[in-house]
C-alpha cells in the first residue's frame, strides 16, 4: 500500500472541506449583511417617525383640552370655545383615518419595531460570530 497516496488524498479531502466551509461562511456573511442592512434601515425610519407621531398625537390630543381650560372675558371666550369646538377629532388623509389616539398607538408600535429590529440584529450577530 502506498502511504504517500493516502496522505495526499486525505490532504485533498481536508482542503475541499475547508474550501466548502469557506464558501458556506461567505454565504452566511452575505445573507447576514443583507438582512442587517434591511433591519437597520427599518430601525432608522421607525426611530425617525415614532417621536414625531408621538408628539403630533399628544399635541392633537392635548390642544382641545388645554383650550377648554382657558377662561377669557366676553367675546374672546366665545371665540376660543368656537375654535376648540372646530378642531377635528379625526382626519382622512389619502384614504386613512388619523386621530390622536391612533397616532400615539402607531408611535408606540414603531418603538416596538425598533426594539425588535435591534434584538434580531443582536441575535444574528451573536449567531454569526459564535463559531469564533
Amino acid at each position: 500500500m502506498n502511504y504517500s497516496q493516502y496522505e495526499s488524498d486525505e490532504a485533498r479531502f481536508r482542503y475541499r472541506g475547508q474550501a466548502k466551509a469557506g464558501v458556506v461562511r461567505a454565504a452566511r456573511l452575505a445573507l447576514w449583511a443583507i438582512v442587517n442592512v434591511t433591519l437597520v434601515f427599518v430601525e432608522l425610519v421607525a426611530e425617525l417617525l415614532a417621536p414625531l407621531l408621538l408628539m403630533a398625537g399628544a399635541a392633537w390630543w392635548a390642544l382641545p383640552r388645554a383650550l377648554s381650560l382657558v377662561v377669557l372675558d366676553g367675546q374672546a371666550n366665545d371665540v376660543l370655545r368656537g375654535i376648540a369646538a372646530r378642531l377635528p377629532t379625526d382626519v382622512l388623509i389619502m384614504g386613512t383615518w388619523l386621530s390622536a389616539p391612533k397616532l400615539i398607538t402607531d408611535a408606540i408600535l414603531l418603538f416596538a419595531v425598533v426594539a425588535v429590529c435591534r434584538t434580531i440584529a443582536a441575535l444574528m450577530t451573536r449567531a454569526l460570530f459564535a463559531d469564533r
